[in-house]
C-alpha cells in the first residue's frame, strides 16, 4: 500500500524487536497490531506525513482491501481519506452483494448518510440499494421519498435507464407490501410479473411472486399462495442467496401458518433460520 519495495523487512525488524505487532499465520502475510500502538502510528503519521501522502495510503488501502474482498475496511478507508469519488466506486460495485446477499444494511445505510451529509449522493445503483436498505429497516416513507428523488434524476440522466426503472418499480411495490398496503402491492406485483423481460433479476421476480403468495395467503386462497411461493422458490435458487431463500421461507409459512398447521410451519421455518444464520 505504501509502495515501500523494503516493507517486509520493516515487519521482520519490528518483530525481532518485539514492537507490539504478532503475526497472524507462517507466511508473515497478516498481523495484529496492540490497540495503543495503533493509536500511536495514527498520531505519528498526522505528525510526519503531509495530508496528501496520508490521503493517499488510505485510498490505496481502501482500493487494496477491496481487490481482497474486505468491503467494509474498504469503504471506511476511502471515507478516512476523504476521497469521495473512491468510496462512491466501491461503493457501486458493492452494493448489491453488500446488501441483498449480506443483508448488512444498517452499516451500508450509515455509509450512503455520511455521503449525504457531506452533500454528495452515491452512484444509481449504491442510492438503489440504499432504499432497499431503509426498507428492511422498516424506515418505509424514507424509503418513498428516496425512491422518487431516484427515480426523477434517473429521468434526467442519458442512457437507456429502463431495467433500472423497473427495479425501482419492484422496490416500491415490495415497500408498499412490507407497510401492510396489500392490495396495492398486490395490484402492482401482477402488472409487474405480466411484462416480465428476459433481463428481469430473480431476486426481483422473488420479491414479486412473494408478495402474491403473501397477499393470497392473507385472503385464504392457498393454492394460489402455493403456486406462487412455488415461482418464489425457483427464483431464489437462482439468485444463490441465503438471505433471499430466508425471505421466500418465510413467506412461505404463512399459508400453513394460516390454517392452522403450526406443526409444519415451524420446523421449516428453524430449518430456514438456521440455514440464514450458517
Amino acid at each position: 500500500v505504501t509502495g515501500n519495495a523494503d516493507a517486509a523487512g520493516h515487519l521482520a525488524l519490528l518483530l525481532r524487536r518485539n514492537v507490539f505487532i504478532i503475526p497472524l499465520d507462517r507466511n508473515g502475510s497478516w498481523y495484529r497490531l496492540h490497540g495503543l500502538f495503533r493509536d500511536f502510528l495514527i498520531r505519528e503519521a498526522g505528525r510526519a506525513l503531509s495530508d496528501h501522502r496520508r490521503r493517499g495510503v488510505l485510498r490505496r488501502a481502501a482500493l487494496w482491501c477491496e481487490k481482497q474482498g474486505y468491503w467494509r475496511e474498504a469503504v471506511d478507508y476511502a471515507l478516512a481519506a476523504e476521497s469521495a469519488s473512491t468510496a462512491c466506486q466501491i461503493l457501486e460495485r458493492i452494493a448489491q452483494s453488500f446488501v441483498r446477499d449480506r443483508g448488512d444494511v444498517l452499516q451500508y445505510i450509515r455509509w450512503i448518510e455520511t455521503l449525504h451529509a457531506r452533500y454528495l449522493e452515491a452512484g444509481p445503483e449504491a442510492e438503489f440499494w440504499y432504499v432497499w436498505a431503509l426498507a428492511f429497516c422498516r424506515r418505509y416513507d424514507q424509503a418513498r421519498q428516496h425512491s422518487a428523488r431516484l427515480s426523477a434524476r434517473l429521468a434526467t440522466q442519458d442512457g437507456d435507464t429502463a431495467a433500472l426503472q423497473r427495479r425501482l418499480q419492484i422496490l416500491r411495490i415490495s415497500i408498499d407490501s412490507l407497510s401492510d398496503h396489500l392490495d396495492d402491492a398486490h395490484a402492482g406485483a401482477a402488472q409487474w410479473l405480466a411484462a416480465a423481460r428476459d433481463d428481469d433479476d430473480p431476486f426481483n421476480v422473488a420479491a414479486a411472486t412473494c408478495i402474491e403468495s403473501g397477499y393470497h395467503s392473507s385472503h385464504f386462497h392457498f393454492a394460489e399462495a402455493r403456486r406462487a411461493i412455488q415461482g418464489a422458490h425457483e427464483a431464489a435458487f437462482q439468485t444463490g442467496s441465503a438471505y433471499v431463500a430466508g425471505w421466500v421461507a418465510a413467506y412461505a409459512a404463512l399459508s400453513p401458518i394460516h390454517e392452522g398447521d403450526c406443526a409444519t410451519a415451524y420446523p421449516a421455518l428453524v430449518s430456514a433460520l438456521d440455514a440464514a444464520r450458517e
